[in-house]
């Protein structure tokens, strides 16, 4: 029954015969295991009616076993022959005890860490560390003393958790506790509650941190030649700088300080100073956030790997440009810059190799975005606001002059998308026309020609009109359901049926009666990117500063969680089952959507996102300035790459 039970360890640990669980769940077992319940009833019949029921001997459990294997080595030792179902109990009970110590340990993590969250004055950056979840663990705590900038000193609890680092300062006396669930304010209203700790400071997320000893940079904010060094969590490659030591003109170095920097943020806040008690204490605090920085790495859904060197600054095709867009064809990229579409080597989508610099077509307007549709032997280009389509055939093969002809689809355009709907492979373009915006639907099958020919040779080449939608207000997001075309615009989600009309073809995204939607339904400065559909009962929809899940009736999910994006107000998100991943400013973060966890930080500067496949495994990112990145995917690993200024990276 125990070993059968063993994931439910916190039921037999301690308290087993005085918890209604435990005792439910022997019930069930002596009602359904007619083995056990002849043992039972054999065992108190032997011992008389004084005997107790096995459930009360449990909270013995773990020292019965510890004697059990002693018991077992000593009957081993004084035997003058091998027994081979002896060596197999030893064994065993060796496994078991091992898978017990490791239950118990989690056990204690999560009591730990239930009383934590009990104490702790609840805030937004209580809520994103979700110390409830059953992956939580604590590895590390002691209190130190945090060094302010201006050199006041504060008494912190800095608590290392399996993904953050975070500070408690206690807001009252350990005498005041009552019950363990925090203290009364001296100067509060009667039933007003004052907690024991408060988060102090927005915890760092391990993927984006480093520890120094005697290191600084020579300011406190975020530092190229800091970022470099994490080259397991950070877009780039290795740096070669050195970071700046304390000069003789300086303080003398600290050997009981440590500073920890969080490349993920910019300010005063991306740097915390600590100071231990002894060194041996500091060193101690190094070695274990790098060795869960490490262990964490190893746990990563998307991994680094790097694909294609540097670009080299001397093409004069290169010159004031920078990568604007890029679509795998095959398994060769198709590269854009602000003038030019460039072809890839063979393999270069998802293997190390050299980038090519065939230059495909000269586009003499400012590129900003480009797509491709096999199926219709289509490129898609988006210049100077307006939409251009080629015939991808020529374009791969340099079929000159076929290659550089193209037709204008639509004007003025600011993004589009490329989805299925209604059974339809659609392109949506969205426009700003002044007064109104025009999302227009078109169809590539309309101009579809083979492969093997040169360009449009007969019939109308532009597209077929599927639908004309337009809307009020700034048009943020595109996305494609079943029968509907998802519309994100600041008063939120608005839907659009491609085949019903009138208020049925355009019925609310929100149920507006669900009360725990009022948050988001009384809101007038929405900026709604995405929405994606996570199972066959739920959507998450994201927002800029907030993502949460809904019903396929539009009601709020109660089951699954509420995202804050730690405030990092992404502009672009993307979903690869079961993550959701939030591309910021300077991290892209990686969140598990049924648990909610954060479950990997990369830091990328200033990173903006080229492109993301309409299978949702392909995305595209850049890094502004300098670096520029892509990320990309086959059909079952996402990939990133890292192109111009640093090199081409994979992520999967």
């Amino acid at each position: 029954m125990f070993v059968a039970c063993l994931d439910q360890f916190p039921i037999f640990e301690f308290y087993g015969p005085n918890l209604p669980q435990a005792r439910d769940r022997y019930n069930r077992e002596l009602k359904n295991n007619l083995a056990f319940s002849n043992l039972v009833d054999t065992q108190i019949r032997k011992h008389g009616s004084q005997t107790k029921a096995p459930i009360d001997y449990v909270t013995t459990i773990v020292k019965r076993f510890s004697d059990y294997l002693s018991n077992l080595r000593s009957i081993k030792e004084k035997s003058d022959h091998e027994d081979p179902d002896l060596d197999a109990a030893i064994r065993g009970i060796e496994e078991m005890n091992s898978r017990m110590n490791e239950a118990a340990k989690l056990t204690q993590d999560q009591r730990t860490l239930q009383y934590l969250f009990r104490s702790i004055y609840p805030d937004e950056n209580l809520n994103s560390l979700n110390l409830l979840s059953k992956s939580r663990r604590s590895i590390y705590k002691t209190p130190l003393t945090f060094v302010k900038p201006n050199g006041r000193v504060h008494t912190i609890d800095l608590i290392l958790l399996d993904n953050f680092l975070m500070m408690l300062i206690k807001t009252a006396s350990d005498q005041d506790i009552e019950d363990n669930e925090g203290v009364v304010a001296d100067n509060a209203s009667p039933g007003q509650r004052k907690y024991l700790y408060k988060v102090y400071k927005k915890p760092m997320h391990l993927d984006s941190i480093s520890v120094l000893f005697d290191l600084l940079p020579t300011s406190r904010s975020v530092t190229n030649d800091l970022i470099r060094q994490l080259t397991a969590t950070s877009i780039g490659p290795p740096s070669t700088a050195i970071v700046h030591r304390l000069n003789s003109t300086g303080h003398a170095p600290d050997n009981k300080s440590f500073y920890v920097q969080d490349h993920g943020q910019t300010g005063d806040d991306s740097l915390w100073h600590f100071r231990a008690d002894a060194e041996i204490f500091r060193d101690q605090w190094k070695k274990q956030i790098e060795k869960q920085a490490s262990e964490r790495r190893q746990q990563h859904p998307l991994k680094l790997r790097y694909l294609l060197d540097p670009l080299r600054s001397d093409y004069w095709l290169t010159e004031g440009n920078k990568f604007v867009g890029v679509v795998v064809i095959k398994n060769r990229l198709l590269v854009a810059t602000r003038h030019f579409i460039f072809l890839g080597s063979e393999g270069s989508a998802y293997a190390k190799s050299e980038l090519i610099m065939n230059m495909c077509i000269n586009v003499k307007e400012n590129i900003t975005q480009i797509d491709a549709i096999e199926r219709d032997n289509m490129l898609l280009i988006l210049a100077d606001s307006d939409l251009y389509s080629y015939n991808l055939s020529a374009v791969m093969g340099r079929l000159l002059p076929d290659a550089n002809k193209r037709v204008s689809q639509m004007k003025p355009v600011s993004f589009f998308r490329t989805g299925v709907c209604d059974d339809k492979l659609l392109i949506c373009a969205v426009g700003d026309a002044r007064l109104q915006w025009q999302v227009k639907l078109l169809d590539p099958a309309s101009v579809r020609q083979p492969q093997n020919r040169g360009f449009w040779s007969s019939g109308q080449p532009k597209m077929t009109s599927h639908k004309d939608i337009f809307i009020p207000t700034r048009v943020t997001g595109i996305d494609f359901l079943k029968r509907r075309v998802v519309i994100g615009t600041c008063r939120g989600f608005e839907t659009v049926h491609m085949q019903r009309i009138g208020p049925d073809g355009n019925p609310p995204l929100l149920n507006s009666t669900d009360a725990n939607l009022k948050s988001v339904l009384n809101r007038e400065d929405l900026n709604p990117l995405s929405l994606f559909r996570v199972n066959e009962e739920a959507f998450l929809i994201c927002f800029q500063d907030q993502g949460l899940h809904i019903t396929t009736l539009g009601k709020f999910h109660t089951g699954l969680p509420i995202f804050n994006w730690r405030k990092l107000h992404p502009t672009r998100f993307s979903f690869i089952a079961p993550y959701v991943v939030a591309f910021g400013a300077n991290v892209i973060d990686v969140y598990h959507h049924a648990t909610g966890d954060l479950v990997q930080s990369i830091v990328a500067e200033n990173a903006s996102v080229l492109n993301i496949g309409t299978d949702g495994r392909v995305i595209f990112i850049r890094e502004s300035g300098t670096p520029e990145t892509a990320v990309s995917g086959n059909e079952n690993v996402p990939v990133y790459v890292h192109m111009q200024g640093s090199a081409m990276w994979s992520l999967g």
